[in-house]
């Protein structure tokens, strides 16, 4: 999902920050996704793992 405003507000205006600071500087980017379904993260934490592919995603679980 590309939707920014699916995201907490102050999540938002980090994001706009961000992107703000990085035209002063002369750099393009661009907020690929907001949102990631569990669905979505599973499919990418498998694959090298538990399904064929190379590990796209490290992940560190935090308690």
């Amino acid at each position: 999902m590309r939707d920014i405003t699916v995201c907490h507000p102050h999540l938002q205006m980090l994001a706009m920050k961000l992107v703000e600071e990085c035209s002063r500087q002369q750099l393009k980017i661009k907020i690929r996704e907001t949102l990631r379904i569990v669905k979505e993260r599973g499919a990418l934490y498998a694959q090298g793992r538990t399904k064929l592919g190379n590990i796209i995603k490290y992940v560190e679980n935090k308690p």
